[in-house]
This record gives C-alpha cells, structure tokens and sequence, in this order.
C-alpha cells in the first residue's frame, strides 16, 4: 500500500506553507512570502474544494473528449468556473 501526501501551497505564491510543530486543530497555517495564513482544518476543508475543482474539470474535460467522438452525445458548453483559492493542493493529475 502506497500513501501520497499532498502539499498544501499558498494560492498566490504556490510555495508551501508553514506551521506550528504540533498538530492541534487550531494549528495555524500561513505562507512565508504573504503571511495569508488559517487555522489547519480551514486550510485543508480549503484545499479540498480545490482538488474537488480540478477533479471536476478533469471529468468534464473526458466527457467533452468523449463527446466529440460521438454523432449520439451532445455536450452544453457551460465549464465549471475556475474558483479563487486561498490554498491549493500540490498534486499533479
């Protein structure tokens, strides 16, 4: 069994941030560069709904690829909206 860790990244300098040594709830989190910072369970419920968004465009960019191939399935032209994300996931898809 295998366990990949991800990152979490400021959105705007997309370095990693930096923390308290233990890990309380109430631990907080904050880039180096910009001092945006939050408490860890914000960070990560933050980071989650970017990887949610990528996984999201990631799926629909399949179907669309999928679609094209087709004369059957249409596809609307509506993309789901790129979010602003204090923190973001470093994982690659």
């Amino acid at each position: 069994m295998t366990t990949d860790f991800v990152k979490a990244l400021c959105g705007s300098h997309k370095v990693e941030l930096v923390s308290v040594a233990n890990h309380d709830p109430e631990d907080w989190f904050a880039c180096p560069i910009c001092n945006m910072g939050d408490t860890r369970e914000n960070v990560l419920r933050e980071v989650g709904r970017h990887t949610q968004e990528i996984a999201a465009r990631h799926l629909q960019e399949a179907a669309r690829n999928t679609a094209r191939q087709s004369k059957f399935i249409t596809l609307s032209r509506k993309t789901i909206p790129k979010g602003i994300y204090r923190f973001v996931g470093d994982f690659k898809v």
